[in-house]
């Protein structure tokens, strides 16, 4: 809940926030002034402090202090630069597993561990960068450089699919019990033929199959679910 209303406190002192006058978002429209939401964020940063003080293990504590500083320097330092705006997002949520599994037991040499964190982190690479061809044209009128405005949208889709496959396998491989590779494969293999099929559109019909991409953005809140099966 930071990290929203702290990009969105940054987005609504710039000149993107113009383009987004008739935004639902109350903060960015102007509805909420900017000294509540500084206010709200003292008192949500204060409660982390006081919070992380009671994780336990060295590991998982790191792991929330990173987590905590790149949700804070996201909008102002890290989204304006190319590739490091989707890192970190990914990072941030590829870490939550660890940071479960850390303060639980306490050890972080574990396989299964490590390749969950992979997945999550490609998978949501990926998922990041379909997001951004999806607002391919607001993000170059407010001059974002993102990876579809800086490189086109067709090298994007090419991205995202190789990121998809390499979730798919990471899903795949390792598990030794066949119900949870079957899982993992079927989670992975559908946004894999979905990525496939937007990627052969853009290059086939030099267009951009806005639609679809919403849908397979949709779609990966239920395909996740049947990834993350596969690791139990």
């Amino acid at each position: 809940s930071s990290s929203m209303m702290v990009n969105d406190y940054y987005d609504s002192r710039t000149s993107i926030s113009l383009l987004y006058n008739s935004s639902k978002k109350n903060l960015i429209n102007g509805k909420v002034p900017s000294l509540v939401v500084k206010r709200c964020l003292s008192y949500i940063y204060a409660t982390l402090l006081v919070c992380l003080a009671l994780v336990p293990g060295m590991a998982a504590r790191l792991a929330v202090v990173t987590s905590s500083m790149l949700t804070f320097w996201y909008t102002q330092h890290l989204k304006p630069i190319t590739w490091l705006k989707n890192v970190t997002c990914a990072a941030i949520v590829a870490m939550a597993p660890f940071t479960s599994f850390t303060a639980a037991s306490e050890v972080w040499r574990n396989a299964n561990l490590w390749r969950l964190t992979a997945m999550l982190f490609c998978g949501f690479m990926g998922r990041e960068m379909l997001m951004d061809m999806v607002d391919v044209e607001e993000d170059s009128r407010s001059q974002i450089p993102t990876v579809p405005v800086k490189y086109g949208t067709r090298f994007a889709s090419r991205m995202t699919l190789v990121l998809t496959l390499v979730m798919t396998l990471l899903a795949g491989v390792g598990n030794m019990n066949w119900k949870n590779r079957v899982l993992g494969v079927v989670g992975g293999g559908i946004q894999s033929l979905r990525m496939a099929q937007i990627t052969m559109l853009q290059h086939g019909q030099n267009q951009q199959p806005t639609d679809l991409m919403k849908r397979a953005i949709e779609e990966g809140k239920t395909t996740l679910l049947l990834l993350l099966a596969s690791f139990l």
